[in-house]
């Protein structure tokens, strides 16, 4: 009697037992399975936004008014990059495109015109939201960098008819040269500055007034873009100035992080720019390429 409850009893824990496990199994696979649907659900769906995102340049947003707000394309005063179209009439290649780029995403805009130093200051502020620079880390901190270049420069050396051929950076130690006013130009510029290097700097208010200097006999170098005027090509042909490339610089689209839709507006720019034909990025002056685009925008060309 005995053994047969003790039987009886341990076939009740058994199935207690069974019976436990099962409904614990059963209901974790029931959660696992939740949250793996919650898990696939929510990535189809960041997917899909971001494939609607990448492949529609002109994106409808919750708020369709966040699309008026103007971008303010920071400009350096002294422009490195000022050029004549077929009648003369000088233009700047950055507001040019502008007019292209800004036109065919349908955001207002407007240029200003800011000293190099300052302009870093405006980004970092908003007052400025747009302009083309040189990718830092500090500037990364306050905008949304394009993720290739968009324009290449040429800074380089100039030499006085006279003076020995530039090689290298070196060659500048004991001489003369000449820079444009608020230029910093990078670790280039910290090597003339550097009292050790013995570098006597004259600085010039402007491109032009920069190579008269040259020509002059001033100085031995000029330190300045190759990307300069049209009437500095014309200048260096006639005195045969040698020149020399010091570095190559590459320039990036910058967007302030508090502009509206930041990433999302920056990549349609990028694929807008992208898209623009290579003979209006080689020569932007538009309304010297018949029936290849419309000159839009709504700002004026003159520096």
């Amino acid at each position: 009697m005995i053994n047969l409850k003790n039987s009886e009893w341990q076939n009740y824990q058994a199935q207690f037992f069974c019976g436990f496990f099962t409904l614990f199994i059963t209901h974790l696979f029931i959660l696992l399975f939740a949250v793996l649907l919650i898990f696939v659900f929510s990535a189809r769906a960041q997917a899909t936004s971001n494939d609607t995102d990448a492949t529609n340049p002109y994106i409808v947003y919750d708020d369709e008014a966040e699309l008026t707000q103007t971008i303010v394309y920071a400009l350096p005063d002294k422009a490195v990059a000022v050029e004549r179209n077929n009648k003369g009439k000088k233009y700047r290649r950055g507001i040019s495109i502008a007019k292209v780029l800004f036109g065919e995403a349908n955001i207002d805009w407007r240029p200003v015109y800011l000293p190099i130093r300052r302009m870093f200051s405006e980004l970092e502020n908003g007052n400025a939201n747009f302009a083309y620079f040189v990718k830092s880390l500090r500037i990364q901190l306050c905008c949304i960098t394009s993720e290739k270049p968009v324009f290449f420069m040429e800074l380089g050396i100039y030499s006085a008819i006279g003076s020995p051929p530039f090689t290298q950076l070196t060659d500048l130690t004991n001489r003369r040269v000449i820079v444009i006013e608020e230029y910093q130009y990078g670790l280039v510029g910290q090597f003339i500055h550097d009292k050790n290097n013995n570098v006597t700097n004259y600085s010039a208010a402007d491109h032009m007034t920069a190579l008269s200097m040259l020509v002059a006999g001033r100085a031995d170098y000029l330190l300045d873009y190759r990307v300069a005027t049209t009437d500095i090509y014309e200048e260096v042909k006639k005195h045969n100035i040698e020149y020399a490339v010091l570095r190559k610089i590459e320039l990036y689209m910058l967007l302030n992080k508090d502009y509206p839709n930041a990433k999302a507006v920056m990549r349609r720019l990028e694929r807008i720019f992208h898209s623009i034909p290579k003979d209006i990025l080689n020569n932007p002056c538009v309304e010297c390429i018949a029936g290849v685009r419309e000159e839009v925008g709504n700002s004026s060309d003159e520096p």
